[in-house]
C-alpha cells in the first residue's frame, strides 16, 4: 500500500496537480498518494478472478501530472511512503518522465471534450435526431405488428419459449475414478481422466484440441461405430413387436441378452445407416410392410412347447396401445380428431382437483373448439402433475429417462375409458357419427366395428349390441332428463342418440379397442 509519493528537484518539492492509475483495489484509489493522509493510499491487491487486473503481483501504472513542466535534464528524486501496512511494499518499480500526458489521461481529456461538444449541439441537430428516432420507432412498431400477425398465422403463442442450453467451462473440472464409488477417495494411480470413449469401441477421431460434445456426436453416427444404429433399430423393433431383437434394449453389454436374430439385427443396422441414410420414416415403413409384422397374433397352441414367449416371432404379439395412442384411437373413431400438425400445447378436459396435492396449483382451463381434440402429442404436460388419463396408462413421468414403457392392467384403466370426460365426449362423437353416416341399426353396428376394431361383427356380437341398444333406448325414453345428459348436443332424438352413445362407450371400453391385434 503506497500511502504517499513526493517528487523533488533541486531541493524543491514539485507540485502534483493530478494522479491517475490503470487499476486500483476497491477503497484504495490512486488519489490517496497525494492527499497527505497516512491512512489512505493506493493498492492493487484483489486476488480473485481471471482478468489480468485481478492477479496479484501484476504490473500496473500510476500517472502523475505536474503543475509546471520540468526543464530537460533536471534530476528528480522520488520518495515513496509506506506508512501503513508496512509488509505490503512495492517490490520493483520503474519511473519515466514524459513531456506529454500519458495516453490514458489524453483519452479522458478527449472524452470530456466530446461530452462538452455533445452538450453544445444546436437545436437543429437535436430536432434531426428526434425526427430520426421517431421514424425508426414507427418502423420498429410496424415490424412488431407484422411479426405478431405471422406468429398468429403459424399458431405460435404470445409467450416466448425458453430452451435449456449448455456451455463449456473455461477450465473444465477434473474427473477421477472414485474408489468404490466414494467421491472422497480418488484413484491416485490413474490420475485425472481425459475425454474419451470405452476401449472396446472404435476410438474418437484425432482432434487438435480436447474433444468436445460435437466430436462425440460425430463419433456416435460415424461408419466406424455400429452401436448407435443397432440400438436405434432394436428400439424401433421393440415398439412393433413388444420386445426388441435384443430383449434388454437398454443394455447391449455383457450383462444384456443375446440377440434372438443376430443376422437380422446386423442387416437392419447396416441398411438403416447406409441405404436409409438414418431415415426413421424408411425404417418404420420397412418393418410394418414386412411379412413378419403382418402375421396374425392369434394364439397357436403348437408353439407353446417350442417357443412359449414367441421370441422367434412365429406369430405377431398382442400389444396394448401406449397411452397417447389410446386417446388418438378414440379421437379417430369418433370423427372429432383435429389433424393439424404443429402449434402450441393444448389443454383437453381433465378431472377437477388434479392439482390439489401438488406443490403448486396450475391454472388449467379446458380448451374449446378444435384444440380440444388435438392428438395426445400436443397435451400440456406438467412434471409434477401429468395428464391423469396418460398416467393411468403408464406414460413415463418425464423426470427420468425411459427406453421402454411398462404395460399394466388395472381396474382404473377401465373406469377411465368409461367415465373420463374426454373419452365420454369421444363416445358422444362416435354416436353422432354413426347416426349421420348410417341409417339402420345393423349398418351402424357394422360401421362402429370397422371404426373401433377394423373388422366386421360376428352374428352373436350383432345380436347382443342390437338388444343392448334397444334396451338403452327404452330406458332413456322413460327418463328424458338423463337422455339429454348422455346424448350429443346436436342430436334430434335424445333417447336414440343417448342409446348409441351407450353402445359407443361399450365398444370403446373393451380390451380389443385398446389392443393391437
Amino acid at each position: 500500500m503506497l500511502t504517499g509519493i513526493e517528487l523533488w528537484a533541486r531541493n524543491q518539492q514539485l507540485s502534483i496537480t493530478r494522479v491517475q492509475a490503470d487499476h486500483a483495489q476497491p477503497g484504495y484509489d490512486a488519489s490517496g498518494v497525494i492527499d497527505g493522509n497516512t491512512n489512505t493510499g493506493w493498492a492493487i491487491n484483489v486476488g480473485s478472478g481471471s482478468a489480468p487486473a485481478a492477479k496479484m503481483n501484476a504490473d500496473h501504472e500510476l500517472h502523475l501530472v505536474l503543475a509546471t513542466p520540468l526543464p530537460a535534464g533536471t534530476p528528480v528524486r522520488i520518495v515513496l511512503r509506506h506508512e501503513k501496512n508496512a509488509h505490503y511494499n512495492i517490490g520493483r518499480f520503474a519511473a519515466e518522465i514524459a513531456s506529454e500526458a500519458p495516453e490514458m489521461i489524453r483519452r479522458e481529456k478527449l472524452l470530456e471534450a466530446l461530452r462538452i461538444e455533445t452538450k453544445e449541439r444546436s437545436d437543429q441537430q437535436k430536432k434531426l435526431l428526434s425526427a430520426q428516432f421517431d421514424r425508426e420507432d414507427r418502423e420498429l412498431r410496424q415490424a412488431e405488428h407484422q411479426l405478431s400477425l405471422l406468429r398468429q398465422e403459424m399458431g405460435l403463442g404470445k409467450e416466448s419459449a425458453n430452451a435449456m442450453i449448455m456451455a463449456d467451462l473455461e477450465k473444465p473440472r477434473e474427473t477421477h475414478i472414485h474408489i468404490r464409488g466414494d467421491f472422497l477417495r480418488k484413484d491416485q494411480e490413474t490420475g485425472p481422466l481425459a475425454p474419451g470413449v470405452p476401449k472396446v469401441l472404435p476410438e474418437l477421431p484425432p482432434t487438435p484440441e480436447t474433444p468436445t460434445r460435437l466430436d462425440l456426436a460425430t463419433w456416435l453416427v460415424s461408419d466406424d461405430n455400429p452401436l448407435t444404429a443397432r440400438v436405434t433399430v432394436n428400439r424401433v423393433w421393440m415398439r412393433y413387436f413388444g420386445l426388441g431383437l435384443v430383449e434388454t434394449e437398454n443394455d447391449f453389454g455383457t450383462q444384456g441378452t443375446f440377440p434372438t436374430h443376430p443376422e437380422l439385427l446386423d442387416w437392419l443396422a447396416h441398411w438403416f445407416r447406409t441405404e436409409a441414410g438414418w431415415s426413421m420414416k424408411k425404417l418404420h415403413k420397412l418393418i410394418v410392410t414386412s411379412a413378419t409384422y403382418q402375421q396374425s397374433s392369434h394364439h397357436r397352441p403348437e408353439l407353446m412347447t417350442i417357443d412359449a414367449r414367441n421370441l422367434l416371432l412365429a406369430r405377431q404379439n398382442r400389444l396394448r396401445f401406449d397411452a397417447e395412442i389410446i386417446r388418438d384411437a378414440a379421437l379417430g373413431a369418433s370423427g372429432l380428431l383435429t389433424p393439424t400438425i404443429g402449434g402450441p400445447s393444448v389443454r383437453p378436459p381433465q378431472p377437477s382437483g388434479v392439482y390439489a396435492f401438488t406443490q403448486r396449483s396450475k391454472n388449467w382451463v379446458d380448451d374449446q373448439g378444435s384444440n380440444r381434440y388435438r392428438r395426445a402429442l400436443y397435451t400440456k404436460f406438467y412434471r409434477s402433475a401429468p395428464y391423469p388419463m396418460l398416467s393411468t396408462f403408464d406414460v413415463p413421468d418425464f423426470q427420468t429417462v425411459c427406453t421402454r414403457r411398462e404395460r399394466s392392467n388395472t381396474p382404473l384403466q377401465a373406469l377411465t375409458v368409461a367415465n373420463s370426460q374426454a373419452l365420454f365426449e369421444m363416445a358422444q362423437g362416435l354416436s353422432n357419427r354413426l347416426m349421420q353416416e348410417a341409417n339402420s341399426s345393423t349398418e351402424r353396428i357394422r360401421l362402429a366395428f370397422e371404426l373401433c376394431y377394423s373388422r366386421p361383427p360376428s352374428e352373436t356380437e350383432m345380436k347382443v349390441l342390437i338388444d343392448f341398444q334397444v334396451s338403452q333406448a327404452a330406458q332413456f325414453k322413460a327418463n328424458p332428463a338423463s337422455a339429454k345428459l348422455v346424448a350429443p348436443d346436436d342430436a334430434r332424438n335424445s333417447a336414440e342418440a343417448a342409446s348409441w352413445t351407450a353402445v359407443a362407450r361399450a365398444l370403446m371400453n373393451t380390451d380389443e379397442f385398446i389392443t393391437r391385434e
